[in-house]
């Protein structure tokens, strides 16, 4: 409980001081209770909703050794942690609207995240919402996207596999079977799709190799269209 506090107050004196309090439709949210970011992994914290987080505090410690990763929000690397063999405190602004929160090794050894504490308000209504018409591609989307997943296996490297290509085989299939339990306009197919669309971003070193081998370029452009498609649907 204490240790909880004293994080609270750290995060809370890190906003400007201009501004006597935050405002009302953000609230510090408990991310995850702690885990371990092992050399050439990566650890998704799924939030449960699609919220617009403003900043993350984050306290970890190098195991045994240094240890750096990266802190990832759709795709995109919003910050780096360095931690040496002790507990300091990092702070990484995020201010974009997402349902899960990455961390991904980069060098050194083992870094034990002990605790994440998020502000976090309401996402919009506009980042959720697209019409009936088209909403009836959704099923085919992921039907493209594991079709396609399929084809570069047998050109994909285990660690690229793992890596890369099989998350994204497994979002596809999440969106099939959300859109089939609970309907293509459900909260939880948008969802889905959002982080379909974002397995596919972060696959992007994997995505580059095959645009440079003309007999995989198309599988990859294709890939990639899907990602842009899922954006305007949900725009």
């Amino acid at each position: 409980m204490r240790t909880t506090f004293c994080l609270f107050i750290l995060f809370f004196l890190s906003f400007s001081m201009s501004a006597l309090a935050l405002p009302e439709h953000f609230k510090p949210i408990q991310l995850d209770d702690g885990f371990n970011v092992t050399e050439t992994t990566t650890v998704s914290i799924d939030i449960g909703e699609i919220v617009f987080l403003k900043n993350l505090l984050i306290q970890a410690q190098g195991l045994d050794m240094d240890s750096t990763i990266e802190v990832m929000v759709n795709g995109e690397i919003k910050g780096t942690i360095y931690a040496p063999g002790k507990d300091p405190s990092y702070i990484v602004t995020i201010a974009e609207e997402t349902s899960s929160v990455e961390f991904r090794h980069r060098s050194g050894g083992t870094m034990q995240v002990l605790d994440i504490l998020a502000m976090a308000g309401e996402a919009s209504s506009k980042s959720i919402g697209f019409n009936i018409d088209q909403a009836e591609g959704v099923i085919n989307l992921a039907k493209t996207v594991i079709e396609i997943s399929n084809t570069l296996h047998s050109y994909t490297s285990l660690v690229d596999e793992s890596i890369y290509l099989l998350p994204i085989k497994k979002k596809a299939g999440l969106v099939l079977i959300m859109s089939q339990a609970h309907g293509e306009l459900s909260i939880k197919t948008r969802k889905a799709l959002w982080d379909m669309a974002r397995s596919v971003y972060y696959a992007k070193p994997y995505l580059d190799k095959l645009l440079e081998k003309p007999a995989l370029f198309d599988h990859a452009v294709d890939i990639l269209i899907v990602r842009e498609t899922i954006q305007e649907l949900l725009d």
